[in-house]
């Protein structure tokens, strides 16, 4: 006759969900210095990605909020737009491109996508 398998039976501290049965060994988790075991008390840090590791994702956040250029742009009044309208169109224009490329930037670093070899 083999020896019956045994459930460990591990509570936190004020927690007791499991009724305690005969064959149940009462277990206490400690550190080496006698203190209190805490499970997952260490951070997990997910690797970054690589071309051929698989890993996490990093969060990128660009300079500007993607899509707040909206705001910047205003609708011309008539069929020429005067030189104001035409500058605030500009200035949107290349805040869109850069946030564009920031995003760009961000996806090619944390290894999202690769980007092509410059020529």
């Amino acid at each position: 006759m083999s020896f019956p398998i045994q459930t460990l039976v591990i509570n936190p501290a004020g927690e007791e969900k499991h009724t305690v049965g005969p064959l149940d060994a009462q277990v206490r988790l400690v550190n080496t210095d006698g203190t209190a075991f805490s499970a997952g008390s260490g951070a997990y840090e997910l690797p970054e990605a690589g071309k051929d590791t698989l890993g996490g994702i990093k969060q990128f956040a660009p300079e500007q909020t993607i899509g707040n250029v909206d705001g910047n742009i205003v609708k011309a009044a008539a069929a020429a737009p005067t030189k104001d309208e035409f500058d605030k169109l500009v200035t949107a224009f290349n805040t869109l491109a850069k946030q564009f490329d920031d995003t760009i930037t961000g996806l090619a670093a944390s290894g999202v996508i690769k980007l092509p070899d410059k020529k």
